[in-house]
């Protein structure tokens, strides 16, 4: 019996991974997937199981099919690349009553929802 692993990264730091466990050569139905984390999915005729919600890391899932054959495997599921924020600034003065403006050179993230940022009387306040 043998088994592919397939994870997705986190995002924005979160605890958002996924890991998906396939058996892609012999066995015999039904299967136990006992996971790292301590999930356990007994008794599936499926050939495949997910985990979700997980932080970055080293997994591994142990299967044993009806024969009591086992597969093992492990996989790491990455961390998000950090979100960096940096601003240049046109050097106009704003007392002068000139305009000024602000251009992100930020970097990385994945998803608009990790590149936007909250500003309030144009003093930055934090990244969202």
């Amino acid at each position: 019996m043998l088994v592919n692993l397939t994870s997705t990264a986190t995002t924005c730091g979160l605890s958002n991974g996924t890991i998906t466990a396939t058996i892609t050569n012999g066995g015999i139905s039904p299967y136990d997937f006992r996971w790292s984390n301590g999930l356990i999915t007994m008794n599936t005729v499926s050939n495949f199981n997910s985990i979700s919600n997980l932080q970055a890391g080293s997994y591994s899932v142990t299967i044993t099919d009806n024969n009591n054959c086992t597969a093992t495997g492990s996989v790491t599921v990455a961390a998000s690349t950090p979100v960096t924020a940096g601003f240049t600034y046109n050097g106009n003065q704003c007392r002068s009553g000139n305009s000024f403006n602000f251009t992100n050179t930020g970097t990385s993230g994945v998803g608009s929802y990790c590149k936007s940022f909250r500003w309030f009387r144009f003093i930055f306040l934090h990244m969202v």
